[in-house]
């Protein structure tokens, strides 16, 4: 007791005095110094690329193989993906001696634009790692695998039914950008329709279309140097065909204005809710800013006062053209109407930014880089990048030493760019019978599991303008109940 009163009498002193404590950003110039890696280039005489990074890591070495081929670039939608999916499967069931040699457990991964085999060896490793990266990808040929992977992606598709943060995901999407961006509604993976009519010698006819035309790099992260990271490169596919050079994939992205979009989905016991919108690639530190304090302003109205939600979160996609960031949350079914409006009004919040929150915000942003250097990873995405934009590195990239953290007033012109309600897309997953009452009086469409996850979605006249003038500073389209509450 008497060490209770104690603390109790401490912390009466200490606010006595008036002042509160500040949070203190570290000085990036000195607290934070960082020797960024220079990243070097060049090129085999058939084409294929050699992006190294000279990093000391004291054991191993991370190494990739990059195609410029996604799933944007499928005849047949779900492609790309399957292609990965049999070229993993392969990988994981020690169907390629070289990889098994050499302990080597290869990641694979689809994007928009690209396709990519990685792994981390042991430094010495490297040479025989790269021959068996190439080898896998020439060398894959079981009807097995093949198999297999299609129940996989099947089986993902068939999650995503009854998956309302997936759902959440690929209707915001949908809603935020046109139909000449069709190829994003399904994020790559298809339909069961267009994954059941590919063949064994379908996906093989893919897999060499990619190996013989698309252009493609390799990617060393480690202690090597360049000359070293070149002939392992000639001796790993330097007998490829020639192809062409590589170029910045440019895809026009039409974005749509903000509408509120429903999703029916029973048997689950809370709602889920994103809102956000769509902003250029690789989002800006300023950008993040703008939806992190968001996701700080629906916490606070949400889970401290009201206590509808156990948290609200920070959503981000940056997947080369298509881009996305917001806020997401879950909450009790009865308060899905209420909790959008909260989230949605969180954003026009932002322009009361404090001091504060701004230092918070930006330190955890270079914090956050800061410690990225640190990963091999990390590295190999810098280079990634570079690949997909053509081999041009912009004055300090990949590996800058930190990012220019913004001031209000940077912080400000992204949210009006980006975030003013017009341009806020708001999705709800959860049990019509709850919901729909509660949105009898808001502008929305209505979109099943099945016409997110199918092969169509509405022609751009289908989809209502919202009912609210679209002006900065103009209320939300939501009115919750008892809002004064929670000024």
């Amino acid at each position: 007791m008497k060490r209770l009163i104690l603390s109790l009498a401490l912390v009466a002193a200490g606010c006595s005095s008036g002042k509160l404590m500040r949070y203190v950003p570290p000085d990036t110039r000195t607290d934070l110094t960082f020797n960024p890696a220079t990243p070097e280039r060049t090129q085999l005489d058939n084409g294929i690329g050699v992006l190294s990074s000279t990093f000391e890591h004291p054991a191993t070495t991370t190494l990739a193989l990059v195609f410029a081929r996604g799933y944007v670039h499928d005849r047949v939608p779900g492609t790309a993906k399957l292609l990965g999916e049999w070229l993993q499967l392969e990988a994981d069931t020690n169907l390629s001696p070289g990889l098994d040699a050499v302990g080597a457990a290869v990641s694979t991964s689809v994007g928009t634009t690209s396709t990519r085999l990685m792994v981390t060896v042991e430094h010495q490793d490297v040479p025989a790692a790269m021959k068996a990266l190439a080898q896998l990808l020439l060398h894959a040929d079981s009807e097995l695998a093949f198999e297999a992977a299609k129940g996989h992606r099947l089986g993902a598709i068939a999650s995503y039914r009854q998956n309302p943060a997936a759902l959440a995901h690929l209707a915001i999407v949908q809603s935020t950008y046109g139909p000449s961006t069709s190829a994003f509604d399904s994020q790559g993976m298809g339909t069961r329709e267009s994954l059941a009519s590919i063949s064994f010698d379908d996906l093989k006819a893919a897999r060499n279309d990619m190996a013989v035309s698309a252009s493609a790099c390799w990617l060393i992260v480690g202690p090597q140097t360049q000359n070293d990271a070149y002939a392992w490169a000639v001796d790993a596919t330097g007998g490829w065909g020639r192809r062409p050079p590589p170029t910045a994939t440019t895809i026009p992205v039409a974005k749509q204005p903000g509408v509120v979009t429903f999703v029916p989905l029973r048997n689950f016991n809370t709602a889920t809710i994103l809102v956000g919108t769509g902003v250029p690639p690789h989002p800006t530190p300023a950008l993040q800013l703008v939806a992190s304090a968001a996701a700080g302003r629906s916490n606070h109205a949400m889970r401290e006062l009201a206590q509808q939600t156990y948290g609200a979160h920070y959503a981000g996609l940056d997947d080369g053209p298509l881009s996305l960031l917001g806020v997401t949350a879950r909450v009790p079914h009865e308060h899905a109407k209420d909790a959008a409006g909260f989230m949605v009004r969180s954003f026009a919040d932002v322009r009361t930014l404090t001091e504060w929150e701004l230092d918070y915000g930006t330190t955890r942003e270079v914090v956050g880089a800061y410690a990225q250097r640190g990963l091999a990873t990390a590295h190999v995405n810098r280079l990634h990048e570079a690949f997909e934009r053509g081999y041009t590195f912009a004055v300090g990239a990949p590996f800058q030493a930190l990012p220019t953290m913004p001031g209000p007033e940077q912080v400000m012109e992204a949210y009006r760019m980006h975030f003013l309600m017009k341009q806020l897309h708001v999705v709800i997953v959860g049990d019509p019978d709850v919901i729909e009452p509660h949105l009898k009086d808001v502008t929305h469409i209505v979109r099943t599991p099945e016409q997110i996850l199918g092969p169509q979605r509405p022609a751009p006249e289908d989809l209502p303008s919202p009912t609210q003038d679209e002006g900065e500073g103009m209320p939300s389209p939501f009115e919750p109940e008892g809002a004064s509450a929670l000024d």
